[in-house]
């Protein structure tokens, strides 16, 4: 017998939030946690992105020179201080996934360095690793056929996955491009937007 569902829940788990930059989602984020007094917090992922602001802020470039080494360093403390403090922390601000997406590429890279297939990939004559930050550093993106396009998308959801586990609600932000679509009829060039993510993980977000 088909009966009337009753609601079980009252607020939704996940809210994903994107315009362009400069728009005022990490001002209204940051209120957002003052408002929560510590129980709301944002994960800022983008370099000087909550320099002006006051808020409850984790923030992953500590020094004007650091580089995707030390943010990805400060990233794990990070998550590793929410795992070690489950309940702490009930809204946390992801800030933003444009920038968790850049990061993929030279994670996922790593990620594929360290399996079987990959144990060549980005090492010299002599064997040795050839780091992002060296010329000769090829993506993981570039290999054939685009098999490697897996290995920053499987990093990217894992962070995403892990973050669901640490805090009950979750606010992803996410930054938007221009796209430019060809009408096939007048030929005219028609200009739009859409999230700033790589292919999959843009379907995978929505």
């Amino acid at each position: 017998m088909i009966e009337l569902s009753k609601i079980k829940e009252t607020d939704p788990k996940d809210l994903l939030i994107y315009a362009n930059p400069k728009a005022g989602k990490t001002t209204i984020a940051a209120a957002l946690t003052r408002q929560l007094k510590g129980r709301g917090a944002i994960l800022n992922l983008e370099k000087g992105g909550t320099d002006y602001l006051e808020g409850y802020f984790l923030s992953c470039y500590k020094n004007e020179g650091d580089g995707f080494t030390e943010a990805m360093k400060q990233y794990k403390e990070y998550i590793k201080y929410l795992k070690d403090n489950i309940g702490k922390v009930d809204y946390l601000f992801i800030d933003n996934l444009s920038v968790m997406d850049e990061w993929a590429d030279i994670a996922g890279t790593y990620f594929y360095m360290q399996t079987g297939m990959g144990k060549k990939f980005n090492r010299d004559a002599a064997g040795k690793m050839i780091l992002h930050t060296d010329p000769e550093w090829k993506s993981v993106t570039t290999l054939g056929d685009g098999v490697g396009w897996r290995f920053p998308r499987e990093w990217f959801m894992g962070q995403v996955q892990e973050i669901m586990n640490l805090v009950p609600y979750r606010v992803w932000i996410v930054h938007v491009k221009d796209k430019y679509i060809k009408d096939q009829v007048t030929q005219e060039t028609v200009v739009g937007s859409e999230m700033s993510l790589t292919g999959k993980i843009k379907k995978k977000m929505l």
